[in-house]
């Protein structure tokens, strides 16, 4: 999950911003004080799959942002987008690589 409340340019056009890496647990009382707590809030979700190099990655955004977003009914919820990478990414440019993209909608 990119956290981009904070989101900084650079001078190059190159956006700073911290992603968090987790996964599902019971509860917190175990977790070690290191590792940020983070709770996705309940809702619907538009999904996307992303197929191939994680270098175009990007190009499944331009998609859901530049043309499913203008054509559809759904509206955006003011919740966070995540992804999930449900099988193991051995490269970058595997052209195996396998990406679910959460959008929320209302």
């Amino acid at each position: 999950m990119c956290e981009t409340q904070k989101t900084a340019y650079t001078k190059d056009g190159d956006a700073l911003y911290s992603v968090m890496i987790g996964g599902p647990v019971k509860d917190f009382d175990c977790l070690p004080l290191e590792l940020a707590k983070k709770t996705l809030r309940a809702g619907r979700y538009a999904v996307f799959t992303h197929r191939g190099t994680l270098g175009n990655l990007y190009k499944t955004y331009q998609y859901i942002f530049g043309t499913w977003l203008q054509t559809t009914r759904e509206e955006l919820d003011d919740r966070e987008d995540f992804e999930v990478y449900e099988h193991e990414i051995l490269s970058f440019d595997d052209p195996d690589n396998e990406v679910k993209i959460f959008i929320p909608i209302k």
